[in-house]
């Protein structure tokens, strides 16, 4: 849904702002950064599809200045009773977590 919404396809230049911004001379300077499209995805939901976009793990960390730390993580599940199984799953790779639902 983003895609379409600013018109831009497979291969384009996009560049992405944030509002986390870095000290100037002349005051604050939000980041900015340029991505190349390499693929577009499309799940069937509105919300989520016209608010996500996917960034390989180091580009994002590198582009909010997280260093090697990660802030939120989200897993799709087909059974809502393996989430238990699969949360110990996790925690096994990765440090636990402060909050999980």
């Amino acid at each position: 849904e983003i895609a379409a919404s600013i018109g831009v396809g497979i291969g384009d230049v996009v560049t992405v702002i944030t509002s986390s911004s870095r000290l100037s001379p002349i005051g604050p300077i939000p980041k900015r950064k340029r991505f190349i499209v390499t693929g577009i995805f499309n799940t069937g939901l509105y919300e989520f599809d016209s608010s996500t976009v996917l960034v390989w793990l180091e580009s994002a960390q590198k582009f909010f200045g997280l260093g090697e730390e990660i802030s939120y993580i989200q897993v799709r599940i087909d059974n809502i009773f393996d989430a238990p199984k699969i949360g110990n799953k996790i925690t096994e790779i990765i440090p636990p977590l402060l909050f999980s639902s």
